[in-house]
């Protein structure tokens, strides 16, 4: 997970080490599951423009992604359920213990304090 720019780092930073604690509690029902699906299918096969087709199509080859992995992903996520949105809090549970935080920045001014980090000044 990340941030770009973040003037609320502490908190943002917090919140990814807690979301685990909501997926633990979130209770997949048929609406919200058709409303994850419909958003994530959304964001992945956005409209474009003429103009951004050959841009898109460059970046899958250059990412070496072929259109079977596409579809591959869209099948997994029309197979969304509660066990796995389960499976995956207990994934994030255990990251936040082996995760390492770091910070690239140009200022050690505005960093918390309250936590460990690798800050990497640029």
């Amino acid at each position: 997970m990340y941030s770009y720019r973040d003037p609320q780092l502490n908190d943002t930073l917090g919140v990814y080490s807690n979301i685990y604690q909501f997926l633990q509690s979130y209770q997949l029902n048929k609406e919200n599951q058709k409303n994850l699906i419909i958003s994530s299918i959304g964001s992945m096969d956005q409209h474009l423009l003429p103009s951004q087709v050959g841009t898109f199509n460059l970046d899958l080859y250059l990412q070496n992604i072929s259109l079977q992995q596409r579809q591959s992903t869209r099948d997994q996520i029309f197979q969304l359920s509660q066990a796995k949105i389960n499976r995956f809090a207990k994934y994030l549970s255990n990251f936040g213990s082996i995760g390492v935080e770091s910070i690239f920045t140009n200022s050690t001014q505005n960093l918390p304090k309250s936590r460990q980090y690798k800050a990497i000044s640029l």
